[in-house]
């Protein structure tokens, strides 16, 4: 039997491909033995370029097919010579090299102790070959080639701080996902660096945690931990000695810290300790008032209408009575400051002081006085004391 060696064209199963369309379905077929740039269609001499080899049983064509629709039917590619193939990448490997740099290495002579580089401009020459840089070249491992750029050796553990080693993964902490357990926080490995705790360890703030350590001069420690609840502690103190941790947020309700998001707010107290916002401002009919979170509240409200000055009270002339009332309530009676301003007539005038005691809620019975009968006038008061 006579042995059939074309490779020349590919026709294994059959193809399905609709008129016009450029996705080709194969049925038995092996197309991933195929390279773009072969044509699909000789069969029928309508070859078109295929544009890509999806799979065994899938090709795309580079332009529509032209011929019949054809369902599971025979086919044939022609396969594109590998000589075609190699001989464009010659023609793009010349293209890319043909340029002025090949002309000039053909041209050049190298001299002792000389390396190949270009200039500024691009163009190829040679440059000086350094006693440094031939003394690194010359270096037959690692370990020399570190001696000659100055490092003696790495690292013997994560917390060596010898001068001039190179830091290994790990090196006080940074770049490890598992920190070595600490024995006494208190002892902790000269240096900056960052630790972790456990059950055991000693002058530790909790059960469970890591932090870092800022070593700055004579010895004198900063210490930041976060427990592995959420709870965050610091501490300052001198190698030798010892202080205590001092808790920074107990890491339950992130608003036990302040921020811009909640210095203004609702104040509020447990046991005289704040625990709402630092600053409360509100404004109601009565007036306005701003609460702190140390207990402090000022009330103020001007422009309160007190009518014409012209009752007779001995020499003087007085207003009628205005009773105000608080737009917040104090936890005592507060230290009330008025004033006074004429809207008409002539004189000077000035509020005076109330004729009943001064309540949490408010002030009854003040009014405006003034030398001159008929006289219009607004009063205006601050009222300052405790909201707790």
């Amino acid at each position: 039997m006579a042995l059939d060696i074309d490779i020349s064209h590919y026709n294994t199963g059959t193809a399905t491909v609709a008129a016009d369309g450029t996705e080709v379905t194969g049925q038995g077929t092996t197309w991933t033995v195929l390279r773009k740039g072969d044509l699909f269609g000789t069969h029928i001499g309508m070859p078109v370029r295929i544009a890509a080899i999806n799979s065994d049983t899938s090709l795309t064509l580079a332009y529509p097919w032209r011929g019949p629709a054809q369902a599971a039917a025979p086919y044939e590619i022609h396969r594109t010579p590998n000589d075609l193939g190699y001989l464009a990448a010659i023609e793009e490997l010349l293209r890319r090299w043909g340029g002025g740099n090949v002309d000039a290495l053909s041209e050049l002579v190298l001299g002792a102790r000389k390396l190949l580089a270009t200039d500024p401009n691009g163009e190829l020459g040679q440059t000086d070959l350094s006693d440094f840089m031939r003394g690194l070249l010359s270096k037959a491992n690692n370990t020399a080639l570190l001696t000659e750029l100055g490092v003696a050796a790495k690292q013997s553990d994560q917390m060596d701080a010898t001068a001039g080693r190179g830091l290994i993964v790990g090196a006080f902490g940074l770049g490890s996902r598992s920190l070595s357990e600490e024995t006494n926080l208190n002892t902790i490995a000269p240096g900056t660096c960052f630790f972790r705790w456990g059950g055991s360890t000693l002058n530790a703030p909790s059960t469970f945690g890591a932090g870092v350590q800022i070593e700055r001069a004579n010895g004198a420690l900063s210490q930041l931990a976060v427990s592995n609840d959420g709870r965050v502690y610091a501490r300052s103190f001198t190698r030798g000695s010892t202080a205590p941790w001092l808790p920074l947020w107990d890491g339950s309700d992130p608003s036990n810290v302040y921020r811009r998001s909640n210095i203004l707010g609702t104040v509020s107290q447990s046991g005289g300790v704040p625990t709402g916002a630092i600053i409360e401002r509100g404004s109601n009919t009565n007036g306005q008032y701003v609460r702190f979170a140390d207990g402090t509240q000022i009330c103020w409200q001007a422009n309160i209408d007190v009518g014409l000055i012209s009752s007779t009270n001995g020499t003087q002339f007085i207003s009628n009575p205005v009773s105000v009332t608080f737009p917040a309530t104090f936890a005592a009676p507060p230290v009330l400051t008025a004033s006074a301003t004429r809207t008409s007539g002539s004189g000077v005038v000035w509020a005076t002081s109330t004729a009943g005691p001064i309540a949490n809620t408010g002030a009854p019975n003040m009014y405006v006085a003034g030398a001159i009968s008929g006289s219009a006038a607004v009063l205006h008061y601050v009222a300052t004391g405790r909201w707790s």
